[in-house]
């Protein structure tokens, strides 16, 4: 009899919180507000810090000139022969430097190192943004043992939802955008930890602290 009372009990609980079911349903959704702590520092102060705890590399440039000086000198120290690069500008920039570069499908699999430009760097996730409107980035982010990222100040935004806005926007969506946090990695072999697995065993992101001029 008491196990049955139980279940009666159980039972009764349960009828009346299907009929109070429609009290837990908010009529107005807030899908605007931030469901996430928002971080302390500068858009590239966060994004640095992110992107650097993914095993990426950051370097902070206060202008072309800087990041061309830093590019030198890495280019010295790790004898970087082959540079792969399919953006005109920056192809041009590097130029300017007497830094030669290749393009192609071809020369990929043979490069070095792949520099390329990025739509977007989201600083709350340390995410780089690849569109399939940048030349060759996503071929050139995946063969390449190294892969460059260069970015500029007007391209850093706090969140991936601010970079979607703006392209929503626009009256040319990518077909194709890739997110990158870091150097390729997986753990399905045994579950160790392999990184390069798919793509850059390194990443670069050189920030740039001025606006694109392209």
């Amino acid at each position: 009899m008491a196990e049955r009372t139980s279940k009666d009990l159980l039972l009764k609980n349960v009828r009346k919180s299907s009929l109070q079911k429609e009290g837990f349903f908010i009529s107005n959704p807030d899908f605007d507000s931030d469901v996430f702590t928002k971080k302390e520092g500068t858009l590239a102060e966060i994004f640095a810090k992110e992107f650097t705890s993914n095993k990426g590399k950051f370097i902070y440039c206060y202008h072309e000139y800087h990041f061309l000086d830093i590019l030198l000198k890495a280019i010295e120290k790790f004898n970087w022969q082959n540079i792969v690069c399919g953006h005109p500008a920056l192809k041009e920039l590097l130029m300017s430097c007497n830094i030669s570069t290749t393009s192609g499908l071809d020369e990929i699999q043979k490069a070095d190192v792949g520099l390329i430009s990025c739509e977007a760097l989201a600083a709350r996730t340390g995410s780089v943004v690849v569109s399939s409107k940048t030349n060759m980035g996503r071929s050139i982010g995946i063969f390449p043992p190294v892969c460059i990222v260069v970015a500029y100040k007007d391209q850093i935004v706090y969140d991936l939802r601010d970079y979607f806005s703006t392209i929503n926007q626009s009256e040319s969506m990518p077909s194709a955008i890739s997110i990158i946090g870091g150097p390729s990695r997986t753990s399905d072999i045994e579950r160790k930890l392999v990184i390069g697995m798919h793509g850059a065993t390194e990443i670069y992101v050189f920030y740039i602290d001025q606006n694109k001029n392209y």
